[in-house]
This record gives C-alpha cells, structure tokens and sequence, in this order.
C-alpha cells in the first residue's frame, strides 16, 4: 500500500500554474479569490491552481471547472456550509490533488469536502493523495457528513486520507471508478460505500473502526466489481454487499482480504432473493479474532450468505470466530469449498432453507474448534461433500456433532459414504445409526457421545452425499 498524504507532483512542470492570491482582490474573500483563480484556467483551456502552503482558504460552494488541477491547496469548509468543492455534472479533466479539507466546522445537518450532483455523467476525474478531517460521530449523530459523495463519476481515487467522518467516509452512486491505496478511518457509517450500480475495482486500502468497512448496495445488479486485498480491522461489518436492502450486487468478486476484529461478520452477503443469479464469489479471504466490534459487543459470524443463487464461497480462512465460521440461509446453488475454520465458537458451518436447488460442498477442513459441530437443520435438497474435523471438544458435552450430521440429513436422497472414528483417552466413540430416506443405515456420531474436553486423536469425519439424479448445479 501506498498511502501517499503529499503531492505526489505528478503535474506536469510544462502547464501553466496560478496561484490564488493572485487573484485575490482588496477587501475580496477566499471564496472569491479561488473561484476566479478556477475559472481563469478554465477560460485558457485548463492549468493548475495551486497556493501558498502555509494559507488556509475559508471557502464553501467552490464550482469546479473542466480541465483544472487543484494541487497542494488547504481547504476549511466555511461555518455551517454543506459543500466545499462541487462537481458540476459534465465536469470532464478535472485533478483534485495533494489538498487538505477540513470539514469540523461544517453543518451537521450534511456536509461534503467534495461532492457531484446526481444527474449528468462526469469523466476523467482524479482525486490523488488528499487529506480530509470531517464531523465525528458524536457531533453528527445523523451520519451524514462525508469526504467525498460522487454521482455518475468516472475516475481515480488513489493515496487519500481521512481519519474523521460521521456518514460514509468515500461514498459513491453510479458509474465507474478505481479505488485503491486509501485509508479510511473512524466513521459512523461505511468507509467505502459503493452504490446504485457503481462498477469498478476496490483494492489496496486501509480502513478501520468504521459500521461498514466496505458497503455495496443497492440496485447494483448490473454492477461489476472486484474488492481485492484491502486490509479491514475493527468495523461492524467488514464486507457488505446487499445490505442497504433491495437485490443485492451481481457480478462482484471478493477476493484476498484481511479482515479482522469485526463485531457481525467479516463478510455478509445479503442477496434479498433467493431466485436471481448473482454471481457473486468469495474466494481466498482471511477473517481473524471476530469477537470484539469497533464498539467492543460480542462477535457473531465469519462469512455469512443469505438468500443468494449462485454463490461461490472457496479457499476462506476463518480463525477465531465468536460465532458461525460460515452461515448459509435461504441460498440456493451455493458452492463451498477448500474452506478451512479454526476456534469457531458456535457450530462450523450453517446451512439451512437451501430452497428448490443444492448446496454443493467440497473438501473443507475445520480445525481446533470449541464447537465442532455441522449444522444443516433443514436441507431441502442434497448437501454433497466432505467435511474433515480436527482438534479437541468443548466442556459441555454436547458438542460432537448435531444437527446435520446426526438427524437433520433426514431429507437427504441417498448417503454415499461414510467415516468417522475419533479417540479419546484410548477409546473409540461409538457411532449409533441414521436412517436416510431411501431406507439405508448410515454410522453416525451423536451429539452424545463423549463428555468433557477431550482431545480427539487422531479424529476425521468424511460425509458424503449425493443424489441419485444430478439436481442441476
């Protein structure tokens, strides 16, 4: 990561450069003085605006123009103000790079350092290494105070900085944009808000004690995005697509995060139903330590999957989740596979309402968990797989296996195979019998099966269970 909080003077030397103060007149205000230094660009054809250092500009309202760069300019948004650089839609070529705004004594009723009215599309925008300090919480207890709000926009977003805002820290509505190198820290609502059908690539970025680390919805299912390898620590929730309500996101990738310390869930996926294809896969992320949220509540979930057709869950790490390592509700054709647990606090994984269609699970192993228990209390249809567990029970001794593994198959068409052994203190547990629908017996291990904490050496179990016809997944 980056993270570059000076210019990284990437303005070319041979475009012309003016400084405000020289179009500041006697008696006339910051405001005057920087938006006539903006249109005196703007009427060459385009340039840079840039400042004395050390002057700080008291200013609300600036109309930016086509073609400009604002470089190195620090910024106060006025007493009371709601805005302090607007984008008008149309506003094509425009650089915002190296400022400082600062945001503390705007209204609390909304307020955005920079923001671009809904409407009309906006292209070639580029907001660099800029550093922005908002309304915190406390004073903005409505959420709504923001570093940038952008509508319609097709830019770079790279190198920024924000450590205060109340609402959304970078918020986006619509059209196509390259997030990458920020940090966003200590808000209120989401760091990264990515809505009404943004497309475009989230990578690379710091955020922390945030609700939200990076938010996705609504009516994004036309969008197509990829949230790669940011580092999340210490929010809500760290990933949430779906969760503003309305269909959830189509065509997302997650992929390679760090997520720890999140209060709800390291990742959660809320589809709103359970008959569109999403096309949504949650491929290779670590979620670590989800027991304490940024407001220090008690821990529920890794990864989460609710009411989505067409998800792909595969190489996850979980480690030391308060609750669900995976939790699957009302999803159908969900792929889960080469996923692994590690001290999960309730059972590994959960699996229930798959609807009309299948869960399809492969090779996932679970290891050292204080639960070790499979839940899949209601399959309507086939679950279909192997499920390898390791390590040690847990005190209450009720926590072999349940649920799925036990009695709640009792839908299942046919099992295929099945193994399980385990030792503890020198003896094997004793497996009792479950009758599958097609009148087969079938060797399970009951939820009462051994008491006390005990290691389990060496302890597999391989479920496998498949239909007799192809389902369609």
């Amino acid at each position: 990561m980056r993270f570059a909080l000076e210019p990284s003077v990437m303005v070319d030397v041979n475009v012309p450069r003016y400084n405000v103060e020289y179009y500041r007149t006697a008696g006339g205000s910051d405001i005057q003085a920087l938006q006539a230094a903006i249109d005196a660009v703007n009427a060459i054809g385009g340039g840079v605006v840039t400042s004395t250092k050390s002057v700080v500009y008291q200013v609300h309202d600036i109309q930016l123009k086509p073609n400009v760069t604002l470089y190195g300019i620090n910024m106060k948004g006025t007493a009371g103000s709601s805005v302090i650089l607007n984008l008008p839609g149309g506003t094509d070529n425009v650089t915002i790079e190296g400022c400082y705004f600062d945001g503390t004594a705007m209204s609390a009723a909304g307020s955005q350092a920079i923001t671009s009215p809904a409407g009309q599309n906006s292209y070639d925008f580029h907001v660099l290494n800029n550093r922005f300090k908002m309304l915190p919480m406390p004073t903005n207890p409505a959420n709504t105070a923001h570093a940038w709000v952008m509508n319609s926009v097709w830019g770079v977003f790279t190198g920024n900085y924000c450590d205060q805002a109340s609402g959304d820290i970078y918020n986006f509505n619509g059209g196509f944009v390259l997030v990458t190198d920020n940090i966003a820290m200590n808000s209120g609502d989401g760091g990264i808000a990515l809505n009404n059908g943004v497309s475009g690539v989230v990578a690379n970025n710091y955020i922390a004690n945030t609700s939200l680390g990076v938010g996705i919805g609504p009516n994004s299912t036309l969008a197509y995005l990829l949230v790669s390898d940011n580092l999340i620590d210490g929010c809500q929730i760290g990933i949430a697509p779906g969760s503003y309500g309305g269909i959830g996101p189509h065509h997302l990738k997650i992929d390679s995060n760090n997520i720890r310390h999140c209060g709800e869930a390291g990742i959660s996926y809320n589809g709103n139903s359970s008959t569109e294809e999403v096309n949504v896969s949650i491929t290779n992320n670590l979620v670590t330590d989800s027991s304490l949220s940024y407001s220090g509540a008690g821990g529920q979930s890794g990864i989460v999957v609710n009411r989505a057709r067409g998800a792909h869950v595969t190489g996850n790490q979980v480690i030391n989740c308060a609750g669900f390592a995976y939790y699957f509700d009302g999803s159908t054709s969900v792929t889960f596979d080469s996923n692994t647990a590690r001290i999960s606090g309730y059972p590994v994984i959960w699996v229930n309402n798959l609807g009309s269609n299948s869960a399809s699970i492969g090779e996932n192993h679970f290891i050292d968990n204080i639960n070790s228990r499979s839940a899949f209390p209601n399959p309507q249809y086939i679950i279909s797989g192997k499920l390898f567990y390791y390590g040690t029970l847990d005190g209450s001794g009720s926590a072999s296996f349940s649920h799925g593994l036990s009695g709640g198959l009792g839908d299942v068409k046919r099992v295929e195979s099945h193994s399980g052994y385990a030792m503890a203190s020198g003896n094997y547990l004793v497996p009792l019998t479950m009758n599958a629908i097609d009148g087969s017996n079938v060797s399970v291990v009951t939820s009462n099966a051994i008491q006390g904490s005990q290691p389990l050496r060496p302890f597999a179990f391989t479920l496998t269970v498949k239909p007799e016809q192809n389902p369609g997944f």
